[in-house]
C-alpha cells in the first residue's frame, strides 16, 4: 500500500510539472514576452531652491526627458505609455555649485497593471543628469548715459541726472566678472530745451562693447538732461582815447558762456554784451571787469560768473615816413584808344603817415598801392591828390599831390 501511495504521489507531481511547463508553453506562444521603448519627461522640482542657495544653472538645456525600457507579457505592455511612470529631477539635492551630475528619483511604474507584471529593464541615458552650476553673484554698477544725434546748433548739454545712479546685476560669477558698463542709449537730435524721459531700458555690455543679452533684462532708469546755449560776449567800448593814442585790441574773459531760459526766449539770444567800458582821454591799456548784460528771464549756467574781465589795448600813435619813386605810382582811367601818353612828373614824394606802430610796420610801397585818376583829362600838366590805401587805424598827416603830364602820341 505504502509503494502503491508513493508511485500516486510522484505521478502526480509530474503531471503538475507537466501542465505547468505546458501552460508556458502556450503562453510563449500566445502571448510572449516582449519588451518596449517608453520616452519620459522628467518632472523638474524644487528649481527655485537654488536661488535661495545662490546658485545659478547657467545652461538651462539639460536633459528633460529619458527612455525607460521595460519588459513584461505582450498584452501587459502594448498599451503602455509615459503616463504610466514618474521621474524626477529634484533640485532640492543639489548642495553647491560644484555639484556636475543630479540623481534621478524613479523612474517608478505607476500604471494600472500590476507592478510585478512589468519590468523596468533599463534606462536610457542613465539615470543622472549632467549640470552646468555656478555661483551667483550680484554687483552694483553704474548706469553711463550715452546720446546720439546732434544737437541744436550751440545747444550743450550742462548735466545729466540719472535715478536711480546704480543697477545691481545678478547673474553668475563668469557673467559679472565679464560686465564693463551699463548703458543706456538717448536721442538728442535737434534738443534745444531740458528733456526727461521716464523707464528708459538700459543694457548691459563687456569689455568689447558687446551686449551681454542674458544679463540686458528688466534694467530701467529715469532721465533729466538739462541744456544750455552758448553764446559769444562781446565787450562794449564808450568814448575816446586822449589825443595821439588809439584803442585797439579789446579782449573780454570769458569770451563765451552758457545761459538757460524759456526756449522761446533763448531762440532768440546770439550773444551778450559788457556793460560799456569808458576810454575817454585814456592813454594806457585798460583792464577793468565789467557785468555781462542779462535779457530778463535768462541766467548763466556751467559756472560762469555775471562778470567778465576786459582788456581795451590803448597806444600811442607813432609817424612812418614812406618815400615813393614816380616809378611806383600807378595812372588809373586813362584813355583807352591809346591816343595820349601819361607820365607822372614828380620824381619823387614822402609820404607820412601816423598810426598804431603794429600796422605801420608792416606797411610798405607795395602794401599802399599809390595811384592818381587821369580820368577825362586832356592835354597838359595836372596837379592830382595822390591816392593810398592805408591800414584802418592809419591816415596820413598831410594830403599829397603829384604831377601828371598829358600830351598826344
Amino acid at each position: 500500500m505504502s509503494d502503491l501511495l508513493r508511485k500516486d504521489i510522484t505521478i502526480r507531481i509530474i503531471s503538475v510539472l507537466f501542465a505547468v511547463f505546458l501552460w508556458f508553453f502556450v503562453l510563449d506562444n500566445d502571448n510572449p514576452i516582449a519588451t518596449a521603448v517608453v520616452p519620459v519627461p522628467l518632472k523638474v522640482i524644487n528649481e527655485d531652491d537654488l536661488q535661495e542657495k545662490g546658485i545659478i544653472l547657467k545652461n538651462k538645456d539639460y536633459t528633460k526627458s529619458i527612455e525607460v525600457l521595460v519588459k513584461g507579457r505582450k498584452d501587459r505592455i502594448k498599451n503602455i505609455t509615459a503616463n504610466d511612470f514618474e521621474a524626477f529631477l529634484d533640485f532640492s539635492k543639489i548642495k553647491s555649485a560644484e555639484d556636475k551630475s543630479l540623481a534621478l528619483d524613479g523612474p517608478t511604474y505607476v500604471g494600472k497593471e500590476d507592478v510585478k507584471d512589468i519590468q523596468i529593464w533599463d534606462v536610457r541615458p542613465g539615470k543622472t543628469v549632467k549640470l552646468d552650476l555656478e555661483k551667483k553673484e550680484r554687483n552694483p554698477f553704474k548706469v553711463e548715459v550715452v546720446t546720439t544725434g546732434k544737437m541744436k546748433e550751440n545747444y550743450k548739454i550742462i548735466k545729466t541726472t540719472v535715478n536711480p545712479e546704480i543697477l545691481p546685476l545678478e547673474g553668475s560669477d563668469s557673467q559679472i566678472k565679464s560686465v564693463a558698463t551699463i548703458k543706456t542709449l538717448v536721442d538728442v537730435t535737434n534738443l534745444d530745451k531740458d528733456l526727461n524721459v521716464t523707464k528708459k531700458e538700459c543694457r548691459v555690455y563687456n569689455k568689447n562693447d558687446e551686449e551681454i543679452k542674458a544679463l540686458s533684462r528688466n534694467l530701467f532708469v529715469d532721465i533729466k538732461i538739462e541744456v544750455a546755449k552758448e553764446v559769444p560776449v562781446l565787450p562794449v567800448v564808450k568814448g575816446k582815447p586822449a589825443k595821439n593814442y588809439i584803442d585797439g585790441a579789446k579782449k573780454v574773459k570769458p569770451d563765451k558762456v552758457l545761459i538757460t531760459g524759456a526756449p522761446e526766449v533763448l531762440a532768440k539770444i546770439s550773444e551778450l554784451r559788457t556793460a560799456p567800458v569808458d576810454i575817454e582821454n585814456m592813454n594806457t591799456t585798460m583792464d577793468v571787469s565789467k557785468q555781462i548784460l542779462l535779457p530778463d528771464g535768462v541766467k548763466l549756467a556751467g559756472g560762469f560768473k555775471e562778470e567778465a574781465a576786459v582788456s581795451v589795448v590803448i597806444e600811442q600813435l607813432v609817424d612812418k615816413e614812406l618815400n615813393l619813386s614816380k616809378d611806383d605810382i600807378n595812372i588809373i582811367n586813362t584813355e583807352i584808344d591809346n591816343s595820349l601818353k601819361y607820365e607822372v612828373a614828380t620824381d619823387t614824394v614822402k609820404l607820412m603817415v601816423k598810426g598804431n606802430k603794429a600796422d605801420l610796420d608792416k606797411m610798405d610801397v607795395a602794401s599802399v598801392k599809390p595811384s592818381v585818376d587821369v580820368m577825362k583829362l586832356g592835354e597838359g600838366v595836372h596837379k592830382l591828390p595822390l591816392k593810398v590805401t592805408l591800414p584802418a587805424n592809419a591816415k596820413l598827416i598831410e594830403e599829397i599831390s603829384v604831377e601828371v603830364k598829358i600830351e598826344k602820341r
